[in-house]
């Protein structure tokens, strides 16, 4: 990656982590574009749209108000002019537990951006975080 689209890329992914640690729903749906799809392939959930995905933010504070996304390593591609640009992070997010004990699920992100928007998220969990923090059996 470039100096510009390094610095892009952490900047999008700030945001990203900043918007779903904020509790605003308002913050979560001004990233995406308005035919955006988020995916979730082990729950099985997807939401397309910008209005369906702060629905579903609305649901994730509801149930995690206090969660704090915090991005551990950024990854990204060479920018293409007409094309999406793929940029992504492994994340912790530090959760409140089903026990009141702080516990962190481990994520990886992978969002496409374009034209400064999200149009495509794919989020990927590590199964033992999960069951530890209450989100799996």
């Amino acid at each position: 990656l470039s100096e510009s689209e390094s610095v892009e890329t952490r900047s999008v992914i700030s945001s990203y982590a900043s918007a779903w640690s904020s509790g605003e729903t308002k913050s979560v749906a001004a990233m995406y574009a308005n035919d955006a799809v988020r995916r979730d392939a082990l729950f099985e959930e997807s939401q397309q749209g910008r209005k369906a995905i702060q629905s579903f933010a609305e649901s994730f504070f509801t149930w995690y108000p206090d969660a704090k996304w915090t991005s551990l390593e950024m990854f990204g591609e060479k920018k293409f002019r007409d094309k999406p640009q793929a940029v992504g992070s492994s994340f912790k997010v530090e959760v409140v537990d089903t026990a009141g004990e702080i516990c962190e699920v481990e994520a990886v992100v992978l969002l496409h951006i374009f034209e400064g928007k999200i149009v495509q998220e794919d989020i990927y969990y590590e199964p033992n975080s999960l069951i530890e923090c209450g989100w799996a059996e």
